[in-house]
């Protein structure tokens, strides 16, 4: 049981198949990130408990404007803490952050990397 998240791009010679690059494990405060701008995008409020959300195994298509918005978060180490999801490793979030500020760092570069070359760049969660 636990949280697994993973990102990456499109290939869009393939019918769009999803190329992993990055993943992480029981990093609740990026996924807290992801989960609230999955439902800014819809125009919703984030459900509180995590278990009353759909976004769950969701694919969720980042933006230029999203992973600018996602670095500043991360240099700044100001992600958006997790209030529920024990399994996640909710508990370490600060820990778990300081843990992946490396990988989230490179994930931001290598994002906009993949936006200037025209792909679609993607996250998505499974717990």
């Amino acid at each position: 049981m636990g949280l697994d998240m993973s990102a990456g791009w499109l290939d869009k010679e393939q019918d769009n198949k999803p190329i992993q690059e990055f993943d992480w494990r029981k990093h609740a405060s990026l996924n807290e990130y992801m989960r609230q701008l999955y439902y800014k995008k819809q125009g919703k409020e984030a459900p509180v408990n995590v278990m009353d959300c759909d976004f769950n195994c969701a694919t969720l298509l980042l933006t230029r404007e999203d992973i600018i918005d996602l670095k500043q978060a991360v240099w700044s180490q100001q992600l958006t803490k997790a209030v529920d999801g024990f399994f996640w490793g909710q508990q370490y979030q600060d820990e778990t952050a300081k843990d992946y500020f490396e990988t989230d760092a490179e994930f931001c570069e290598r994002a906009l990397a993949w936006l200037d070359q025209g792909k679609e760049v993607w996250y998505s969660p499974w717990w």
